[in-house]
């Protein structure tokens, strides 16, 4: 074993393959919660009204809505 780590080119090659051909090709990630964006000058939207941040709204139902409908196994509640 302390052979393979006095070999410093091995493990660049084992990282740089490893970040171009991933084992898991993406990761999906949802929000917990909403979130607003600070702004560094506040804007008015069409309506008039003044905004300081710009908030971002998931488009995905929050983690509570899945685990209310499929349960912590993943299948549909009652089945």
């Amino acid at each position: 074993m302390d052979e393979l780590n006095a070999l410093p080119y091995l493990d660049y090659v084992v990282r740089e393959t490893l970040r171009v051909h991933a084992p898991v090709p993406s990761t999906i990630r949802i929000a917990m919660k909403d979130d607003i964006l600070p702004l560094n000058t506040p804007f008015t939207d069409k309506k008039g009204k003044v905004h300081d941040g710009i908030r971002h709204v998931s488009p995905f139902p929050p983690p509570s809505f899945w685990l209310t409908m499929f349960g912590s196994a993943g299948s549909p509640k009652g089945k």
